[in-house]
């Protein structure tokens, strides 16, 4: 073997190994730096949280509007993100009927009153919608980067959606589409539960307390406040112990308050 194919030789198993070397950095960059276990939103326009200056109403006072609105029993309320923008989801049970009622959080303004139903394979086969479940998943895709954990068929008032839902360690993404024509209605965040519970954390938890952080005698005092009185009668954390859960009786009824840690906020009311 003479000396021009030996270093022909050397060059090419050096470019192989450099290949290999980027490639192997491009792996570990791509899963260190992007955490491709969350899901995240792709779309051609990113949901940007909406910032505003206002002052937000409390839970209370959503709740308050909720009822106002539907007569029925408040199951739950929560603060979301629906299409890059903050609002109270407040859920009311009215007999065999379930409604979500959205609210501005900063006008009060109620955004829309939806009459929820789940769609059993029955129901689905009945309808026979255009736009297959497996259809759903693959546009959902386009929006969310990361692994779809469910898909629901559900009624929202005339609209027969697939609900694509993405969950990670510390968010829920859930993609609405249209059954029937494949549009994209809403996509909806939030912050994952870590006890896997029906109710939701929103997500403008932070992940760590600041130096405003309230004790759990404080936390006790803003949820006896929120609620008018009563008596606690039980607390817990949640969410990596960010968040306060201080378990109310009043009037013979139990609540349960969450409150943030690091300022005092309420961030929802649940009754039992």
């Amino acid at each position: 073997m003479d000396d021009n194919t030996e270093k022909t030789i050397l060059k090419v198993c050096i470019a192989a190994v450099i290949v290999f070397l980027i490639g192997i950095t491009s792996i570990f960059a791509s899963g260190v730096l992007n955490n491709n276990n969350a899901p995240k939103i792709i779309s051609a326009q990113p949901q940007q949280i909406t910032t505003t200056t206002q002052t937000m109403i409390s839970a209370q006072h959503a709740t308050n509007i909720a009822s106002s609105t539907i007569q029925g029993t408040i199951k739950e309320v929560e603060l979301t993100t629906v299409n890059g923008k903050q609002v109270y989801e407040v859920d009311v049970e009215q007999g065999e009927k379930e409604f979500s009622i959205e609210i501005d959080p900063f006008t009060s303004e109620v955004l829309r009153v939806v009459e929820e139903t789940e769609l059993g394979q029955q129901d689905i086969d009945l309808i026979n919608p255009l736009i297959s479940k497996e259809q759903a998943k693959t546009l959902a895709l386009t929006q969310v980067q990361g692994t779809i954990t469910e898909v629901e068929a559900e009624k929202e008032n005339d609209v027969y959606i697939w609900d694509v839902e993405f969950k990670g360690a510390d968010i829920e993404i859930s993609v609405k589409i249209d059954m029937m024509s494949g549009k994209i209605l809403r996509i909806e965040q939030e912050a994952a539960d870590d006890d896997d519970e029906d109710e939701q954390i929103p997500s403008t938890v932070p992940a760590t307390p600041t130096d405003t952080s309230v004790t759990i005698e404080q936390a006790k005092q803003i949820a006896l406040k929120e609620l008018g009185g009563g008596r606690v009668t039980d607390t817990d954390t949640k969410s990596s112990g960010s968040i306060f859960e201080i378990e109310v009786k009043k009037d013979g009824k139990e609540y349960d308050v969450l409150v943030q840690k690091s300022n005092g906020k309420v961030l929802g009311i649940e009754r039992d």
